[in-house]
């Protein structure tokens, strides 16, 4: 009974983490009941609704690594962000990436599983021509397993160029805002605005892990 318990709260404890780390609002496109990428214009639909403080497209997504027979996480990073806040950590070794350089950060824990040190250079599998080999210039620890064990970021560039997203395209949209009461009303008038998009609210995912580990 102990080590079921034991495991149990470890697991609700890491999802009641990685929850705090999401947007308020995810809101992502669906084609045939299954989500694509959405276009990054669809941000001008909502950054007037009101209590809505910051609109972002994100681009990231899965590449499956062969020396890892596992999937690595992408993330990608805006021009005017730092890339230590895409990884919800902080720098452990080396520095944040410089933008057009072809450089990334990686989880200390996937660091490890690759056997890379700073100044290594790691060329991800893509079917894409504009993928370019990466140098890593730094790792980053979280409080969050789950990124330092398969994280890794870079500019935007290079990930719509390892996932194959074209300019101008996102992956969802991240939004954020100013009263955590107000989020389903926020919800209700983006589903308006973009009938065909899915709304996901951090409320919904507090309560699918309770569904989930209660």
């Amino acid at each position: 009974i102990a080590a079921v318990l034991f495991l149990t709260e470890s697991l609700r404890a890491e999802a009641d983490r990685a929850r705090a780390a999401q947007p308020d609002i995810v809101v992502q496109k669906l084609v045939g009941g299954r989500p694509t990428t959405i276009s990054a214009s669809e941000q001008s639909k909502l950054t007037d609704i009101p209590s809505v403080r910051d609109v972002t497209p994100r681009v990231w997504g899965y590449i499956f690594l062969p020396a890892l027979q596992g999937n690595v996480t992408i993330v990608g990073t805006p021009k005017n962000a730092p890339s230590i806040s895409m990884s919800n950590g902080v720098l452990e070794l080396g520095r944040d990436i410089k933008h057009g350089e072809h450089e990334m950060i990686a989880g200390v824990e996937l660091a490890h599983f690759l056997g890379m040190l700073v100044g290594d250079e790691l060329g991800l599998p893509s079917a894409d021509p504009r993928a370019k080999p990466m140098k890593l210039v730094g790792t980053f620890r979280s409080s969050l397993d789950l990124w330092t064990a398969d994280v890794i970021v870079c500019d935007d560039e290079d990930a719509r160029a390892l996932l194959g997203i074209p300019e101008g395209d996102a992956t969802d949209i991240a939004v954020s805002i100013a009263n955590p009461a107000e989020a389903r009303v926020v919800a209700r008038t983006i589903v308006e605005r973009l009938p065909a998009a899915r709304v996901i609210e951090r409320d919904l995912l507090e309560r699918v892990d309770h569904l989930a580990y209660g």
